[in-house]
């Protein structure tokens, strides 16, 4: 199996690449972010305080995830409910990089994630995708950009469920500067670049641009 493994920030442009690379090397995108997102989307129907780490444990047995890939296109089913588009919200965001520091819920993620992985030829963006999920994946890239770039992406986001604009930059900004914190010196599977990751600075590339990157470094050993 063909498995690429992309890590980095939230908002560096992982989904976007990743959809373009997929695309290019007919392949399969998965984004690991909408699971952690359709757990935290849970939590937050169901009322649940998601700083209660008992309580969140005991609830992850009533969530049962399935990923569809229909004409390739990634769907998330929750309890049998596509609940795909309503997971693109600071506060879903918020709740889910929460939640997402407790083992327990990686682990239910990287469950997915590896038996997506271990059946189709995939390119699988996240956290923790080469540290932790895929460590032997061939394929390993680090995506990265400033603060208030990814703010900006943000804002302009066809996914954009919070009606954001240009006047909550400042806001927006604190609001991912504070998500990076958090995944970065969480206890368990924390952000990082591991070493043998080809790290890829995105501020001053589009979105084609960095995946030229990544499918010429894939098709140079594959070809």
């Amino acid at each position: 199996m063909l498995n690429i493994a992309l890590d980095g920030p939230s908002g560096s442009g992982k989904s976007t690449v990743s959809d373009i690379v997929a695309e290019r090397l007919n392949i399969l995108h998965l984004n690991t972010g909408a699971i952690y997102r359709a757990i935290g989307y849970y939590f937050d129907s169901q009322n649940i305080d998601v700083r209660d780490k008992d309580l969140v444990i005991s609830k992850l047995s009533d969530i049962h995830i399935e990923i569809k890939f229909l004409s390739g296109v990634q769907r998330i089913y929750l309890n049998n409910v596509d609940v795909s588009d309503n997971l693109y919200s600071m506060r879903i965001s918020d709740i889910c990089s929460i939640s997402a520091a407790y083992i327990e819920v990686r682990e239910l993620v990287a469950k997915i994630q590896r038996e997506v992985a271990d059946t189709y030829d995939v390119i699988m963006e996240g956290r923790d995708i080469c540290s932790h999920v895929l460590p032997n994946a061939k394929y390993k890239f680090y995506l990265d950009a400033s603060a208030r770039n990814r703010a900006i992406r943000r804002i302009n986001d066809s996914k954009n469920k919070d009606k954001l604009t240009i006047d909550d930059l400042e806001r927006v900004t604190l609001q991912i500067e504070e998500r990076d914190r958090r995944d970065m010196e969480r206890d368990v599977c924390p952000l990082k670049k591991v070493d043998d990751a080809i790290y890829i600075n995105c501020d001053e590339l589009s979105a084609n641009e960095v995946a030229d990157i990544i499918v010429t470094t894939v098709l140079k050993e594959v070809l």
